[in-house]
């Protein structure tokens, strides 16, 4: 299934062929025939509220993919009036959606939602850092997640992509604590649902950490403390079990 909104983008097919890819291993889609949600359309809220049932009982992250504007507005609405609350806008200034950076700072301060700012985004659908900075700019820190989104044939491999699209954050001035926020403090809060969790995941894991630390040095100085076995009154040699 594709949505409307991305075929729009592509000549009607599900991957451009503008990415290097052969026509004969795309699929064409005719006129009308992409997925388009009406808020209107009876059926179709009721799918998607049985979507999203699904992702507040499992406890899922709900992303929107390439709706466009009006269709991604719905879904967060909705999604937030059901009680989801980790909701990332799949790279929204992609052209099937182009939400300005003011509307994201309001799903943001009202839903909870991410904006997703992407390396591929850059080099495939001709997005600019100055747009990114306006995000991140209007939204704050808090509210935009930086990823990759690579792995088409042409791309550089995850890391060296990410490498690449931080120093370029950099060089326009983005702080470095800002860039850490973004690409690993913020998809750690997602994926651990609460700031709380988070803390008190890390804070865990640094008890267990500390805990480990105490017993090898306690090992260590109880093994050279121990005395000798031949070390009795009566010179016999003692046995002890640990």
């Amino acid at each position: 299934m594709c949505c409307e909104a991305h075929l729009r983008c592509y000549n009607r097919r599900d991957i451009s062929t503008a990415w290097g890819v052969k026509a004969e291993y795309t699929r064409f889609y005719a006129e009308g025939t992409g997925y388009q949600l009406d808020r209107d359309d009876t059926s179709k809220v009721e799918a998607l509220d049985r979507a999203l049932d699904l992702i507040l009982k499992f406890d899922l992250i709900l992303a929107t993919g390439h709706l466009d504007r009006q269709e991604t507005l719905f879904v967060v609405e909705r999604a937030h009036a059901k009680g989801i609350r980790r909701i990332i806008m799949t790279h929204p200034l992609f052209q099937s959606t182009e939400l300005p950076p003011e509307v994201m700072a309001r799903m943001w301060a009202e839903y909870g939602a991410y904006s997703e700012l992407c390396f591929s985004n850059l080099a495939m659908d001709h997005l600019t850092y100055d747009q990114y900075l306006a995000v991140i700019e209007a939204v704050g820190r808090g509210g935009v997640l930086l990823s990759s989104d690579v792995g088409q044939i042409f791309s550089p491999p995850v890391g060296d992509a990410l490498r690449g699209f931080f120093d370029e954050l950099r060089k326009r001035g983005v702080k470095e604590d800002d860039i850490v926020q973004m690409s690993i403090l913020n998809p750690n809060r997602l994926c651990l649902t609460r700031w709380a969790d988070f803390r008190t995941h890390m804070s865990a894991r640094t008890r267990r950490r500390e805990t480990s630390l105490r017993r090898r040095r306690c090992d260590s100085g109880c093994r050279a403390n121990r005395p000798s076995p031949r070390s009795g009154p009566t010179g016999r040699r003692r046995s002890w079990r640990r």
